[in-house]
């Protein structure tokens, strides 16, 4: 076989196995969605309206939008409860931060996944969840 055979052979097969990466990734990402939103729905009553998700080599990030309840809504009106509200819903995660991890770590076939913050926005409706992983 010639070189140019054994490279052009080399390519389809990294290309075919980064493709398979790729979806291997979408679909593990697609499924940590629909967990945490089973999860969110569970736990809170509701769940998120949209479920972002960013990731690199070392941490993810889970960004949860218009995930407040109807209460806590109604609770925010008022300036002076949003304190209130952010306070309670980072106390939520921080009760369920074993089930939260492993929930994660499961999704995406991690050794490891830590929550390392929780920022609440009340306001914006926004949670953004930082998480540190390990392979």
């Amino acid at each position: 076989m010639s070189s140019f055979m054994l490279s052009s052979i080399s390519q389809q097969y990294m290309t075919h196995s980064s493709n398979d990466v790729t979806q291997q990734l979408t679909h593990n990402l697609h499924m940590l969605k629909c967990r945490f939103n089973t999860f969110l729905k569970e736990e809170a009553g509701k769940g998120a309206f949209e479920i972002r998700i960013q990731i690199d080599y070392t941490s993810l990030s889970i960004v949860l939008k218009s995930f407040l309840t109807q209460y806590e809504l109604s609770l925010i009106k008022n300036d002076t409860n949003r304190t209130l509200v952010e306070y309670n819903r980072s106390i939520f995660f921080q009760n369920r931060v074993h089930t939260i991890e492993q929930l994660t770590k499961q999704a995406l076939h991690q050794d490891s996944v830590k929550l390392k913050t929780i920022q609440i926005d009340a306001l914006r409706d926004l949670c953004t969840l930082h998480f540190m992983l390990d392979k």
